[in-house]
């Protein structure tokens, strides 16, 4: 940070970015365990993966409070948000076994899937299954009869080939020449 003439502070553009992980094992919908820091132990689901920062946001884990106020109410209402935690600070859960666990990469039948490094006796390792919430789009977009364009005038023909257009009239002046 630099202080200007007046004594603010000026902030910069962090120079040392750190590089974006690439092979991410956590994704949206996980159940996660915190390993290390002040929540430890506590488990959740993932909100949101910040791949840029190499972050993760995880459900009722490092909640912040923040005084807001909204228009032109008088009082103001305190907001409880979840802030992010760093990527390796949070393992994957194993669903069979409900603890912590890393996690490999297999594929079966054509298709990837993570594999959990942890083996109860005489079985074999359990397959983590990513979320069905991935499958569902984050932004709503309207389907069907919610839409507000009927579809016969979707369907309806409104270009008609007319006679009077650049083209036509450059080729008729051309042939009677």
């Amino acid at each position: 940070m630099i202080r200007n003439a007046l004594g603010h502070v000026r902030r910069t553009a962090k120079k040392n970015a750190p590089e974006p992980i690439q092979k991410w094992k956590v994704v949206r919908g996980d159940k996660v365990e915190v390993t290390t820091g002040k929540y430890k132990g506590q488990q959740g689901t993932v909100l949101k993966c910040l791949r840029k920062e190499n972050k993760v946001i995880v459900e009722g884990v490092n909640m912040q409070m923040r005084l807001l106020k909204i228009g032109g109410e008088e009082k103001a209402t305190l907001k409880k948000y979840e802030s992010p935690i760093h990527y390796s600070n949070v393992s994957l859960v194993d669903p069979s076994l409900g603890v912590p666990t890393k996690v490999l990469w297999h594929t079966s039948q054509g298709e990837k899937v993570r594999v959990s490094k942890k083996i109860v006796k005489n079985t074999d390792r359990t397959i983590i299954f990513k979320p069905a919430i991935l499958k569902e789009r984050r932004s709503s977009h309207p389907a069907g009869k919610l839409c507000d364009t009927s579809s016969e005038v979707v369907l309806k023909n409104t270009y008609e080939d007319d006679s009077t257009g650049p083209n036509t009239v450059l080729q008729g002046l051309i042939q009677r020449m």
